[in-house]
């Protein structure tokens, strides 16, 4: 059988589950799981990621029933569950006919990673309290929403969530049971 047969049949029978990121991206970038569906029922692997640190996974290239492009970065279809790693819609700038990355952009420049400078709200839970920590220095990748954190700004992240520093302000976050939504 064919990898991407093997995903397609997975996927029909609800086995795959998205990682933290793919959660927090669908949100973010408004994409339901129906066009998820949809856009994986029509998909072609465009990259694949053999030796991936990871685990073995692969790009899939797919479209909504509205024609809405869709990159699902997914593993091998061999574990029991795939995993859902990220998902976006592709920047027609970086990427020909959605499928191939493009390395010189239209106006000549060079591209090697979409990453842009931004702060940004570190968030983590830990023993169920969420900290919040403003104003951070990243680079963020335009296409996935990943974050990286040079190793300074780790340190300080650090000493702010093992407690050796004050918070400057407290905030109260509203709570839903998963039970209760409908």
């Amino acid at each position: 059988m064919d990898i991407l047969d093997a995903i397609l049949r997975k996927i029909e029978n609800g086995q795959f589950e998205f990682s933290q990121h793919a959660t927090d991206q669908s949100i973010i970038r408004g994409i339901s799981i129906q066009e998820f569906r949809e856009a994986v029922s029509q998909s072609e692997r465009i990259e694949d990621y053999p030796d991936d640190k990871y685990g073995p996974s692969c790009l899939l290239l797919g479209f909504t029933s509205s024609c809405r492009p869709l990159h699902i970065h997914r593993s091998y279809p061999s574990r029991p569950i795939i995993k859902i790693i990220t998902l976006y819609e592709p920047n027609p700038l970086k990427w020909t006919d959605f499928k191939v990355r493009r390395w010189v952009m239209p106006d000549g420049t060079v591209w090697n990673e979409p990453l842009v400078e931004e702060t940004v709200t570190y968030h983590i839970e830990i023993d169920g309290q969420l900290l919040l920590i403003e104003n951070v220095p990243a680079r963020v990748n335009v296409e996935t929403g990943e974050r990286y954190f040079a190793p300074e700004t780790v340190e300080r992240l650090q000493k702010a969530v093992w407690g050796q520093c004050r918070p400057v302000r407290t905030i109260q976050t509203p709570v839903y049971e998963y039970g209760a939504l409908s």
